[in-house]
């Protein structure tokens, strides 16, 4: 009998001690630690979590939080820290931080014109291809990074350097060489609504003007019809687009491009209570790599030299099972930036379209494959050659817009824990996070309170869906790594923001 009443009292003690109440998911939990891994739980801290999770207006949602003291290296409190969740954005967080890692962040991404054949020098005839050869380069006439593209304009600098090396006419092609990526590089699992929005487009080794192009329309011309090219920039040749556009004041107002990559047919969809005036859309460019060899030849032929052959892509080559040029000689190179102020870009205002081609860069590094799969695969490999556990994760691509992405929130941790190896890469993945109340993506988050100023981190955002995870120094001075996911709530987005403000609050006020 003493026996029992003494393995009643310790089973008692076990399910009310700290360690049952602080990881809700104990048995999955207990398969999970690594020997490295610290586990120091501050009660005050966790209460703060326990209660952030069971209100009732989170009483459907499915909730993941995981937090890591930088000083003394341990966890210190957890909620479902190993439940696989869509972590929208925040997936940036993982990619951006192994492309720093592994590629080195003063690493830039060249575009480099070539040509192939011979130059003649008194006839200053070109006997053979012009070639754009694209090296990845993701901001490539952004007008985000103006200094690197328009000082003098990389067009003009092209034609410029062509013309200097003695071409006055070319027999052959433009030649847009954009297979340092795969073609087929659209993440299979992308919603296809989300594909030609400006926010969607996928990874080409030739990219240019963030691969987005704007166009001005009247809703009250219907019909298909071929886009003049004064309604849109950059002028996108051949545009054809069906105006599908309703007027229904019953219905919410919205607005969409319909239609695939590589393909100039648009369709305008949406509904709009009042159709009037002229209208402004952004969309995803169908062909950057076309585009950029389009834009050349314009350039070329304005200073004078002509062209017999047309405007090809490596793409159209690979179709006709032809062979790209093998010997080229190079003319001139473009840089990019340096990876450091590419990733602040990507996570400061969430650019997919970055974030996709240092998915594609990290495959290519690891296996000399350009694509979204050896991406994945790569990232996945090098994650786990440091010790972190990858049950439950699920990557799919690099930005976070497909919802078949999943992470846990302890994995999350462990890489912003992991980015402490090396100074000056943890010192530009730091710069780059969003500061709440200041800048990018967290202007707005924690503002007037105490927090403000106090998280860098990146938030993550789409239905049902609200993510951040990040750093953040709190009130006894120390920095923790944190993440918090939020999935499947019924209530509303603008509302479990607030929760999570309040909740970040907390957290500062409370360690």
């Amino acid at each position: 009998m003493k026996k029992i009443v003494a393995a009643i009292i310790i089973l008692f003690c076990f399910f009310f001690s700290g360690n049952h109440i602080l990881a809700p998911d104990n048995n999955s939990q207990k398969e999970r630690l690594s020997p490295r891994d610290k586990f120091e739980y501050s009660a005050d801290l966790q209460s703060v979590i326990n209660d952030f999770a069971a209100q009732g207006k989170l009483e459907n949602a499915s909730i993941g939080i995981s937090i890591y003291d930088l000083s003394s290296a341990s966890f210190i409190a957890e909620y479902n820290p190993v439940v696989s969740l869509v972590p929208a954005s925040v997936m940036k967080i993982i990619t951006t931080a192994a492309a720093l890692e592994l590629l080195g962040k003063d690493t830039v991404f060249n575009t480099e014109i070539y040509y192939s054949g011979s130059i003649n020098p008194q006839s200053k005839v070109l006997t053979g291809d012009l070639i754009i050869r694209g090296g990845g380069d993701p901001c490539l006439g952004s007008q985000a990074f103006k200094n690197y593209y328009y000082q003098p304009d990389f067009l003009e600098k092209w034609a410029e350097a062509v013309k200097n090396a003695g071409i006055e006419h070319i027999t052959g092609n433009i030649i847009a060489d954009a297979s340092v990526f795969d073609d087929e590089n659209v993440p299979s699992n992308w919603n296809w609504v989300d594909i030609p929005a400006y926010y969607g487009t996928p990874a080409f080794g030739l990219s240019v003007y963030d691969n987005q192009f704007v166009l001005n329309f009247s809703p009250k011309r219907k019909g298909r019809y071929k886009v003049h090219p004064d309604s849109m920039n950059p002028v996108i040749p051949d545009l054809y687009v069906e105006n599908r556009i309703r007027a229904d004041t019953k219905e919410e107002k919205y607005l969409d491009f319909v239609g695939v990559y590589y393909s100039n047919q648009r369709i305008i969809k949406g509904n709009l209570s009042k159709i009037s005036g002229t209208l402004e859309l952004k969309g995803s460019i169908p062909d950057p790599p076309y585009l950029i060899g389009y834009q050349l030849r314009t350039k070329l032929q304005e200073k004078g030299i002509s062209i017999t052959g047309d405007v090809v892509t490596s793409r159209m080559y690979l179709a006709e099972n032809k062979p790209l040029p093998a010997e080229k000689k190079l003319i001139c190179t473009t840089n990019s930036p340096t990876l450091a102020e590419i990733v602040r870009r990507t996570n400061m205002f969430s650019i997919n379209l970055y974030a996709e081609h240092l998915l594609n860069h990290i495959g290519y590094f690891k296996s000399g494959l350009g694509s979204t799969k050896a991406g994945v695969k790569s990232i996945l490999s090098y994650y786990e050659s440091k010790g972190y556990d990858t049950k439950g994760v699920n990557i799919c691509d690099g930005s976070g817009l497909s919802r078949n992405n999943t992470l846990t929130a302890r994995f999350i941790v462990k890489v912003l824990a992991g980015m402490s190896g090396n100074k000056p890469v943890q010192e530009a993945f730091y710069q780059s996070l969003p500061v709440s109340g200041s800048s990018g993506t967290l202007r707005s988050f924690c503002n007037g309170t105490v927090a403000e100023g106090k998280i860098h981190a990146k938030s993550g955002t789409m239905s049902r869906v609200k993510c951040y995870a990040g750093y953040m120094e709190v009130k006894s001075g120390k920095t923790i790594a944190f993440a918090v996911m939020v999935n499947n709530f019924s209530t509303g987005s603008d509302t479990v923001n607030a929760l999570l403000a309040q909740l970040m609050v907390n957290i500062y006020n409370n360690y």
